[in-house]
């Protein structure tokens, strides 16, 4: 984790001197918005200084309906840092800047956000190989390259800090065996064959991620108690009735702890990585703290 330093002065903010930087911003910006990355919310403030979350998540601004794949106002938020990207939606392509404030001790994020047009930025390449370049860049910085899933880059620098209702840890049982007897070449398929099986289960507003070696992640936003049990279960047996190809004969189990209840997604998985241990006791187990 990077090291945090001391807030800088004029990232120290009361409501009104944000009222006052956000007038000034619009001058020059088209939206300037304040969001609370980890609640994935824009954060409304009032003329009395009080603040309320927004009923519609940030992302709906880009008219998505899931999280950003590279939201760069999570890293600003957890590294203290200015960031930039590029964001496009329908034909328009935009200059995103997030800038980490304090308001009222209050720790969030300064959104602004330009229309930029064709002939200012897009010239050289022409839009749609200016889009396919910087999602090809997002995917390689983002995706694992063997599974296809989120990476663990995807954790420390995009949603270590999300809110969630729940997460889990799933481990292969037995990986190593697998390894040793048959090669890596059975061990990449064994992995790929698992996160298919795992994202045949999980619908598009969770999140999948290969955490490090045979250890993948899920991060649930939300889900009620109940079905988040039976969720489990159900990617457990789906991962038991998947045939690797050109591996026949190699019976996949796994073993996943879970835990419920909200809070930040990396102190959910202390708790997942706890109930993972109890799992890995007797192997294709679903154990929920």
């Amino acid at each position: 984790m990077m090291k945090q330093t001391e807030t800088p002065t004029e990232n120290r903010v009361t409501p009104d001197e944000l009222q006052q930087r956000i007038k000034d911003l619009n001058t020059v910006f088209d939206v300037v918005r304040v969001v609370d990355p980890s609640a994935q919310h824009q954060i409304i403030y009032h003329g009395d200084g009080t603040a309320k979350l927004a009923k519609e998540y940030c992302f709906c601004l880009w008219n998505r309906n899931e999280r950003c794949a590279n939201c760069i106002s999570a890293r600003t938020l957890a590294t203290r840092q200015k960031t930039t990207k590029f964001e496009f939606t329908d034909d328009h392509t935009y200059l995103v800047a997030s800038t980490y404030l304090e308001v009222d001790q209050r720790p969030c994020v300064l959104e602004c956000i330009l229309e930029l047009n064709d002939a200012t930025l897009l010239g050289a390449y022409g839009k749609s190989e200016f889009i396919a370049r910087i999602t090809r860049y997002n995917n390689q910085l983002f995706n694992d390259s063997l599974t296809g899933v989120r990476n663990r880059r995807y954790y420390d620098e995009q949603i270590s800090g999300l809110t969630v209702q729940a997460a889990a840890m799933l481990d292969i049982d037995h990986f190593k065996t697998i390894n040793d007897t048959w090669r890596h070449k059975a061990g990449d398929a064994a992995l790929q064959t698992v996160a298919r099986a795992i994202g045949s289960c999980v619908r598009k507003s969770d999140i999948l991620l290969r955490y490090g070696g045979d250890e993948f992640v899920i991060a649930f936003s939300e889900i009620p108690q109940a079905v988040f049990a039976h969720k489990l279960q159900a990617i457990c047996t789906a991962v038991e009735k998947a045939v690797i190809p050109g591996f026949p004969d190699i019976h996949l189990t796994i073993s996943v702890g879970g835990a419920y209840s909200k809070g930040q997604l990396k102190e959910r998985l202390e708790a997942a990585d706890e109930a993972l241990y109890e799992a890995k006791r007797r192997r294709n187990q679903v154990v929920v703290k």
